[in-house]
């Protein structure tokens, strides 16, 4: 049924209502119905006709306008997507890239314990690297697509990088309900590990990692530990920064976020529900 069609059946229902009306009053009716009660009668049998007919129409129509509004935003929301994914790959994507190659030069040129940081920077600019590279084909990836996020599979890959990159032990003890989380959730999550594990590498010092998810008296909960030599906010900004952006993220999912730390070590916690 088209838009055109029901617009017009709209439109004209009212008028073939009267004219079937009047047709079957004087034809039939007027040796038992009196001019003023059929006129009466008129308005009302109308009303009631055209109620009975217009409003599926009238549902049919808003559906189709809602549908119509949501494809505008939906490929309002993909042209805006298209443009950020083409701004991070003409600007930070190619600027880190080249920023690769001149670290692959200067690899070539020191040696000893100025060799053993310039590999730190180097992998440091490829895990960025790889994160644009993910941020932008999220971004060119149409949202219903994006919804197959496989959140354990997904965190088995990055300890597995971790595990590569240092000489962390890492201890996994995973029970998440995933299928009640939302994509959302998942993308939240997974950035908050991401940064989590970020700072483990770059300031616990720590030889363990510990992580932990289950759900417990009706509350999720991720923990993320280890036993490094503890958060240090003031003498570290970015970490705090870090730490800040954890909690956002948090927040904008309905997850309550803490961080607890010692001389033993650092323990992140993040909760639904309770």
């Amino acid at each position: 049924m088209s838009y055109s069609f029901i617009k017009w059946s709209i439109l004209l229902s009212p008028a073939l209502m009267v004219g079937i009306w009047e047709y079957v009053r004087h034809e039939y009716l007027l040796p038992y119905i009196s001019m003023d009660a059929g006129n009466w009668l008129s308005p009302l049998i109308v009303v009631f006709f055209t109620l009975i007919f217009s409003t599926p129409l009238f549902r049919k129509l808003e559906k189709m306008q809602d549908e119509l509004n949501q494809e505008h935003e939906y490929k309002a929301m993909m042209e805006e997507r298209q443009n950020i994914s083409q701004e991070l790959h003409d600007g930070i994507s190619q600027s880190l890239f080249l920023l690769s190659v001149k670290v692959n030069k200067l690899e070539k040129k020191v040696t000893g314990e100025q060799l053993s940081e310039v590999h730190k920077i180097k992998q440091t600019v490829q895990h960025i690297y790889e994160d644009i590279r993910t941020s932008i084909q999220n971004l060119r990836t149409p949202p219903h697509e994006e919804e197959q996020i496989y959140l354990y599979q997904t965190l088995k890959k990055m300890l597995k990088e971790l595990k590569t990159e240092t000489n962390i032990k890492v201890h996994l003890d995973w029970d998440f309900p995933e299928r009640s989380l939302s994509y959302k959730e998942k993308l939240e999550l997974l950035s908050i590990m991401k940064e989590a594990f970020m700072n483990v590498r770059k300031h616990s010092q720590c030889k363990n990692l510990y992580i932990t998810a289950k759900e417990q008296d009706l509350k999720l909960i991720c923990k993320i530990k280890d036993d490094g030599i503890g958060y240090k906010p003031t003498e570290d900004k970015d970490s705090h920064h870090g730490v800040k952006i954890m909690s956002n993220r948090a927040r904008s999912i309905g997850w309550n976020f803490n961080i607890e730390t010692d001389t033993c070590g650092t323990m992140l916690s993040i909760v639904k529900g309770g």
